[in-house]
């Protein structure tokens, strides 16, 4: 029998794969936009942009939307407060 290697690290893709976060996800980037925009990101816009990056996400959403002046990076900051202050959900 060969030599058996011991683990040193475990990698997980928590957020919506292990755990699923899905719901929170979206509920933190919808109400980023009702902080930010002043009305709601409908679920599948928001299902649409997935997959990309964060500002990307919300640069897609907010031009969609007719809103390409406003900053994906605020909102993108905004939306991880807005996450990490519910994480507890």
């Amino acid at each position: 029998m060969g030599a058996t290697r011991k683990i040193r690290a475990l990698l997980l893709d928590l957020d919506g794969t292990v755990a699923d976060t899905h719901e929170l996800i979206f509920q933190c980037f919808s109400e980023t936009f009702r902080r930010h925009v002043g009305r709601e990101c409908s679920r599948r816009l928001w299902e649409e942009c997935g997959g990309l990056p964060l500002e990307g996400m919300f640069a897609a959403a907010l031009q969609h939307l007719g809103e390409p002046a406003l900053s994906p990076g605020l909102l993108a900051r905004s939306y991880r407060e807005h996450l990490v202050e519910n994480l507890d959900k």
